[in-house]
């Protein structure tokens, strides 16, 4: 499957009581128009041109402290065995019956900012963010029934700074067609 490998365990700041606390912190909400034309609702970030390599990345508006939430990684969610592999944006997930399913925030109308944020290899000055699981209880499912992919901050990011994160060795791997 393309995308996320759950080869990183789930930090464990990532628990009901802190994911109540962090949710808490204040998101100031503007729309604003980001360099790809859509609209960004989130102050607090910035979508522009992070190296002619890599294209557009997620920048910080404002300092961000370490193990703060962020936001989710949404997007258009199909079963693992409808996905045609063709997104760079795919990332897997399993719902409480084991079944895979593939989040794909390729369709900006239909995603988080997250989807602006460029990889960074686990333990790299320039990985500051990660990916995480969380569905052990039912009000932390998404809407879809599976459970959230959660962005946090590993470390203070200051303003200005590119938000980045390990897209993990299978997207490495089966994405390399693409």
């Amino acid at each position: 499957m393309l995308g996320l490998a759950w080869t990183h365990s789930i930090p464990p700041f990532v628990t009901r009581s802190t994911i109540l606390r962090r949710t808490q912190v204040s998101t100031r909400r503007a729309s604003i128009t980001c360099a790809a034309g859509g609209l960004l609702e989130d102050a607090r970030f910035a979508v522009r041109v992070s190296s002619e390599a890599k294209g557009l990345g997620l920048f910080a508006n404002v300092w961000i402290d370490e193990d703060v939430y962020l936001f989710d990684y949404s997007g258009e969610v199909v079963s693992e065995s409808e996905y045609d592999g063709s997104s760079a944006y795919a990332v897997g997930v399993e719902d409480a019956a084991g079944c895979s399913f593939v989040v794909d925030a390729a369709d900006a109308t239909v995603s988080s900012v997250a989807r602006y944020m460029n990889h960074a290899a686990s333990g790299a000055a320039e990985c500051n963010c990660v990916l995480t699981e969380q569905g052990a209880l039912a009000d932390d499912m998404a809407a879809s029934g599976l459970p959230r992919l959660l962005m946090y901050t590993t470390r203070v990011i200051e303003a200005g700074s590119e938000l980045c994160w390990d897209y993990g060795e299978p997207y490495w791997q089966e994405g390399a067609h693409l």
